[in-house]
């Protein structure tokens, strides 16, 4: 759906505002929404919003609100994003780069003890026992997805890509 305004009522209406700005047309936002659930109602799938995509609270909530069930939970960059996405109230988190950071882990893992239901991506054993030593310590579990690149045959010793992570 485009815009309800054009781009001369934008300009009025942001002449007074500091720039930048973070401006949302709500009904279009709306019926982007019900046009992806609509897509997607009749199959079991389940999507996650990437919040730095939607940098306002506010909005991250009615999306999910008005996607529901079938958005749910937010993904994001980073062990901090997480922390600030979970003081914000959101529960249900899957951070999407590998964390190779002992502070990163034990932020992850003292989220998860409070809690949050927090995921994260692995690509190296090394991932494991970090996370692992991480969530002993907080004497809770770390559930991870495991990041498998399939641009290479498995096995293959060629890398197609940048490792995700800094762990080698």
């Amino acid at each position: 759906m485009s815009s309800s305004y054009n781009w001369t009522e934008w300009c009025v209406l942001l002449k007074d505002a500091p720039l930048p700005a973070m401006v949302v047309d709500l009904a279009a936002l709306r019926s982007n929404i019900r046009s992806v659930v609509q897509t997607i109602e009749s199959e079991t799938i389940a999507l996650r919003l990437f919040a730095p995509d939607l940098p306002c609270p506010a909005i991250l909530r009615q999306v999910m609100l008005d996607g529901a069930p079938h958005i749910h939970g937010l993904a994001c960059r980073s062990a901090q994003e997480a922390l600030l996405l979970a003081d914000l109230g959101f529960d249900d988190l899957l951070v999407v780069q590998p964390i190779s950071n002992p502070n990163d882990a034990a932020t992850l893992a003292r989220l998860s003890a409070r809690g949050a239901r927090v995921l994260t991506l692995v690509d190296h054993p090394a991932h494991l026992e970090l996370l692992s030593r991480a969530a002993a310590t907080e004497d809770t579990t770390l559930p991870v997805c495991i990041d498998v690149d399939i641009r290479a045959p498995f096995g293959s010793p060629v890398r197609t890509h940048r490792p995700r992570s800094s762990v080698r």
